[in-house]
């Protein structure tokens, strides 16, 4: 079957790859009729992750048959994945796409994510209510005030009903923010990008009490400004 597969660092390729055999028997075998990309897929492309190692094919993004498995798994009985941690369970975690094959390939076992991503980090985790100011940082799925300089990203955000766009390489955002909100900031504070100048501006956005949620994959390390709470 055909694949895209990362072949050295900042390259990918379409190659020739025999296709998936059951392993186990909670196994599926699936067939995709597209598949996308998302930041984690560059992270791995630029060598941020070379633990994925050279030749594996990218992505968890995908749709095929209406079969939907989290791309990150859990056992269920490691400790993390009692404490509702699947991104740390001993026996998976993140695997599609990042230490096994993914979707940008005809056939796979795993799929999906985005959607998912976005309403459980963001949404859940964000603690997102009716009434809630909420801004996004790194245009995403769910936000009321994105911020981003992707303009075509903010036209469509505007397009499906934010309050407000806001474009970093226009001014500052973080002032722009606590105009709009009255000096009070927001209650929830949605980081998708995770670099360090990103998570320094989303804690300025924070109201008193409010949520930080953070859905990007660092490859950095970030300071958190208790000082400042």
């Amino acid at each position: 079957m055909k694949a895209l597969a990362w072949t050295s660092v900042g390259n990918v390729q379409l190659v020739e790859r025999p296709k998936p055999t059951l392993q186990l028997p909670t196994d599926a075998i699936i067939r995709a009729s597209h598949a996308s990309i998302r930041g984690t897929d560059i992270h791995v492309r630029d060598g941020l992750h070379l633990e994925s190692g050279i030749g594996l094919i990218l992505s968890h993004e995908g749709v095929s048959n209406r079969v939907i498995v989290m791309c990150i798994t859990a056992c269920s009985a490691c400790d993390y994945s009692r404490r509702s941690m699947p991104g740390h369970c001993t026996s998976g975690g993140w695997q599609m796409g990042h230490t096994l094959d993914g979707l940008q390939s005809e056939a796979m076992i795993l799929m999906s994510d985005v959607f998912s991503s976005g309403f459980e980090c963001g949404v859940l985790r964000g603690k997102v209510v009716q009434g809630c100011t909420v801004v996004i940082i790194g245009v995403g799925l769910v936000s009321s005030l994105p911020s981003t300089k992707d303009v075509n990203r903010l036209n469509i955000a505007k397009g499906l009903g934010a309050d407000f766009t806001l474009n970093p390489e226009d001014g500052d955002v973080g002032a722009a923010v606590r105009a709009i909100t009255k000096g009070k900031g927001c209650n929830t504070v949605i980081e998708a990008v995770s670099f360090v100048s990103t998570m320094d501006i989303a804690q300025e956005m924070l109201a008193v009490g409010g949520v930080l949620a953070n859905i990007g994959v660092h490859s950095t390390k970030v300071d958190f400004h208790l000082q400042k709470s």
